[in-house]
């Protein structure tokens, strides 16, 4: 009632003075209903709004609180990689210093070793060089050795021959010397054997023939027998001293007396035995070869150098 007298008043125009005031304050505390409408009344439509927009507006901010909460720890957290970043960062610059100082270091030493390679590179043109001019010596000396070579085949051929014809001649002598040194113990049988033998003789080429041809018929000897025998040097005939028994000496003369000569005396001794009885081999020269002594006292054949028994 109050208020809608309140509402009279000031539809009609009268004035509401300030006495009045009080009692208006006193109504709408005892009515706190009449406040909504005496806003309404009161208050313009903008300002009856502005609780509304009041509240959007602390939803709005609160919402943007969170938001803002939100964006905090993500910048907390950006924060945090930025600062694990600056410290990775920090982490590769030092790496990145240390590589730089490490190709620093690697350039001046392959500076050092491109000095090193070009003085190798100038040394080794000087020994190319020099090599060339080596090989050009060896080439000659090649060419030298090859014409050095062929001088040397011709005088090797020329040498083999001398040396043939030294060995012929050699040979030639030997049987010279051979031959007269059995024409001399053939000749002299009587006073190099005298020692040994009485009655010496040399059995002469015709008698000492018939003799291995008669074996032969008789069956003694085979024919490549009589065919050694014949070729003995010296064949004696005569009685030995020392018991005064006939006896046969087959002598080997040679101007060196060899192991050869030594069994040759004593394979044809024996032969000779199986056809005239009792025979001595006998060896005879000027000199006497490494183990032909030796041989020839194994084997009991007498021995004589220069006509005297050794």
């Amino acid at each position: 009632m109050a208020l809608g007298y309140v509402m009279l008043l000031l539809e009609r125009g009268m004035t509401f003075t300030v006495d009045d005031f009080p009692s208006l304050i006193r109504l709408l505390g005892e009515h706190p209903e009449w406040r909504a409408e005496l806003r309404r009344h009161v208050l313009s439509e903008e300002l009856l709004e502005l609780p509304t927009i009041v509240r959007q507006v602390a939803d709005q901010l609160a919402t943007l609180t969170a938001r803002v909460d939100a964006l905090a720890d993500q910048l907390g957290t950006l924060t945090a990689r930025v600062d694990a970043l600056a410290v990775q960062l920090g982490t590769l610059t030092a790496r990145v210093d240390a590589l730089a100082e490490a190709q620093a270091r690697t350039e001046e030493r392959l500076t050092r070793l491109e000095e090193v390679v070009e003085r190798l590179a100038e040394a080794q043109a000087r020994t190319e060089e020099r090599l060339t001019r080596l090989e050009e010596v060896v080439a000659r000396l090649a060419e030298a050795q090859a014409r050095t070579e062929a001088e040397l085949e011709k005088l090797i051929g020329r040498v083999d021959g001398l040396a043939r014809d030294v060995r012929r001649l050699q040979a030639d002598v030997g049987a010279l010397k051979g031959d007269s040194l059995e024409q001399r113990y053939r000749r002299h049988a009587s006073g190099y054997f005298g020692r040994l033998l009485r009655k010496t003789r040399v059995v002469a080429d015709e008698e000492w023939r018939d003799l291995l041809e008669d074996a032969v018929e008789r069956g003694q000897l085979s024919e490549e027998e009589a065919g050694d025998l014949g070729l003995v040097d010296l064949a004696l005939q005569g009685v030995w001293r020392a018991d005064g028994e006939p006896v046969h000496v087959l002598v080997e003369v040679s101007a060196k007396v060899d192991v050869d000569d030594v069994a040759r005396a004593a394979r044809r001794a024996a032969l000779l035995t199986r056809v005239a009885g009792r025979t001595l081999p006998a060896v005879a020269g000027t000199e006497f070869s490494g183990g032909a002594l030796d041989e020839a006292a194994r084997r009991q054949v007498l021995r004589f150098s220069d006509g005297a028994s050794v």
